[in-house]
């Protein structure tokens, strides 16, 4: 394995680059005379910006770091300010895989993986993806509809919000956030939510009939983008499938199919969570500070589809 100092020398000169690098661009002079005081000013700033935070915002700020992995203990709100914004540029979803994948891999999860050799997140998620399919515990097993699972797919139906963070892990679909459980029972309250999975190669994609809709369907591809079922790897088996579940005149929602399942998975989340739809805030302090508001899905006008024809819209 490469050593530290290896992979510094062979990094981009920008991953190398300190703050203080960064402001010796700023001087104008050609001795670097005015470094110390920009530095000094940068301090007196953030100096200033620490003292209108409260207790909630430098735990939030710690707090983030926790989530890598990162012990703060000894750390001053300088060093966690800087690491945060450089830790910004990765989405939390990524984060997750991320630190899901070294804690797998340093207990051997994965044979013959050399970890050099990764150039991308979707490479990632396909290894995480595979592994977590292929090892889940039998009880959430148990939670589930199966509509079709050979050597290569499992086509199911979650009937818990917990089988669904736990068959749509690796995925950025809203009904896996854990953050935000209210997602999975409102969409399987009034849907049949179906999710497609791989086992060879960790593909997933998520298939919703809205049965309140005149059954809209649409699929979501594991970054949650709203795809042509034309553009998913699904076989002409699968698409049959969905064929089938979509006319089935007695199809049911997942809510339905749960039964005592879904209630109780439902009753345990709403002892966590208020009544309301609840809307995740990232609170970041002061300048950083972004809201992240709930987006209203708009009603479609009712359509009227021959028989056998499975409709996605954009």
């Amino acid at each position: 394995m490469a050593k530290l100092k290896e992979i510094k020398e062979s990094s981009p000169v920008w991953m190398t680059t300190s703050f203080i690098d960064i402001i010796s661009h700023i001087d104008k002079s050609k001795t670097n005379k005015y470094v110390k005081m920009i530095s000094n000013l940068v301090e007196k700033n953030l100096n200033d910006r620490f003292l209108n935070w409260d207790k909630y915002d430098i735990e939030h700020l710690r707090d983030v770091l926790n989530l890598w992995g990162i012990e703060t203990t000894n750390l001053s709100n300088f060093e966690c300010f800087y690491y945060r914004s450089i830790l910004d540029m990765v989405q939390n979803s990524d984060r997750d895989i991320l630190i899901e994948f070294m804690t797998l891999y340093e207990n051997n999860s994965f044979k013959g993986v050399d970890v050099n050799k990764i150039k991308s997140i979707e490479e990632l998620t396909s290894l995480v993806s595979i592994f977590t399919l292929n090892t889940i515990d039998n009880k959430y097993a148990k939670q589930i509809h199966i509509d079709l699972e050979n050597n290569e797919w499992l086509i199911m139906r979650p009937l818990t919000v917990e089988s669904s963070f736990k068959y749509g892990a690796s995925t950025k679909w809203c009904t896996t956030s854990k953050n935000n459980p209210d997602h999975f029972f409102r969409y399987t309250e009034d849907s049949a939510l179906i999710y497609c999975l791989n086992k060879v190669t960790g593909y997933k994609v998520a298939c919703l009939i809205r049965l309140s809709s005149n059954r809209n369907v649409s699929f979501w591809n594991s970054i949650d983008e709203h795809v042509d079922s034309i553009n998913t790897e699904l076989s002409p088996e699968i698409f049959e499938l969905i064929r089938k579940i979509y006319l089935d005149p007695e199809l049911k929602t997942n809510k339905e199919l749960g039964g005592e399942d879904w209630i109780n998975s439902h009753e345990k989340y709403r002892m966590e969570y208020s009544d309301e739809v609840p809307v995740e805030v990232e609170r970041v302090p002061n300048t950083l500070r972004a809201v992240r508001t709930e987006v209203v899905e708009e009603e479609t006008e009712p359509q009227n589809y021959p028989d056998g024809y499975i409709a996605t819209f954009e």
